[in-house]
């Protein structure tokens, strides 16, 4: 699911309880795949991609929330983190091109993304929005969340190196470095929230997190050059999703826009080495 292996334990007295909730946690990413697909005729994000700048469209409410969150870290981060930039990843291959959708204006940005009343979305300008940096961070919440309301103890959902803990759940996360040494990465302890890890090597995409496109800058388009891994720490899977685009983008320099979040970062970089950045709470 979501373009990778997704993984759920959880601990329960009854465990044909336990088996319902996490068939209940897996279809919740399903759906939450299918509503956010860039790739998917009949998506919510294909349907506003292609008729959102002609008049208001009604989405689910869960696509509603994560385009509330991506608006909210765009505005924080002066549009380091920038959902609108689908056109410009289709023109490079890293998404399909969509014949049927109108030409995206070269200007739009996420402020042409309005959040109407009764969970409808206008766009300003025609633009073409990708959720794919930030959709899997929610669906592992939102699978957290179920699993929680089943009264599971405790648990974890693992969604290619987006994780979420729970409960008395503790987790240590040994950090995936592209080209760098396994036994010297630093390891994260988890423990109830989020965490998710993304990196860039000369502008193509190394990312753990399987199958989700190269990293742009969200304001002047072009890919990140510097070779580095970003881990962030946050009580939101989705939250910290977001963040690890923005740490790419400016290094320590994300520390304000982190400790705004309550988020905290691990980065390496090729040319300062590990950067620990921001805490939580």
């Amino acid at each position: 699911m979501l373009g990778t292996f997704v993984e759920i334990s959880v601990t329960h007295f009854d465990p044909p309880s336990a088996q319902r909730a996490i068939d209940e946690a897996f279809t919740e990413i399903d759906t939450i795949h299918r509503l956010m697909s860039f790739h998917r005729p009949g998506s919510d994000i294909a349907r506003l991609n292609q008729c959102a700048h002609r008049g208001p469209v009604r989405v689910d409410p869960r696509t509603y929330d994560v385009l509330e969150c991506a608006l909210e870290i765009s505005t924080a981060s002066s549009g380091i983190f920038d959902v609108s930039i689908g056109n410009t990843l289709a023109a490079e291959g890293h998404l399909p091109r969509h014949d049927d959708w109108p030409a995206a204006h070269p200007m739009a940005n996420f402020r042409d993304i309005l959040l109407l009343a009764n969970g409808e979305v206008e766009f300003s300008r025609a633009l073409w929005v990708d959720l794919g940096g930030i959709a899997k961070g929610y669906a592992v919440d939102r699978a957290a969340h179920i699993l929680t309301q089943a009264n599971c103890l405790d648990g974890r959902v693992n969604a290619g190196g987006e994780i979420r803990v729970f409960g008395e759940r503790q987790e240590s996360v040994c950090l995936r470095v592209p080209n760098y040494p396994a036994t010297s990465v630093p390891t994260i302890e988890l423990e109830r929230g989020g965490l998710a890890s993304s990196a860039c090597n000369s502008g193509q995409d190394s990312s753990a997190t399987a199958g989700s496109s190269a990293h742009r800058h969200g304001i002047s388009r072009r890919p990140l050059r510097e070779q580095r891994f970003a881990s962030v720490v946050n009580e939101r899977c989705m939250i910290a999703d977001a963040l690890t685009k923005v740490v790419l983008a400016l290094g320590a320099e994300a520390e304000p826009i982190l400790e705004q979040f309550r988020a905290a970062s691990v980065m390496y970089d090729s040319r300062s080495g590990w950067i620990e950045t921001g805490q939580t709470t």
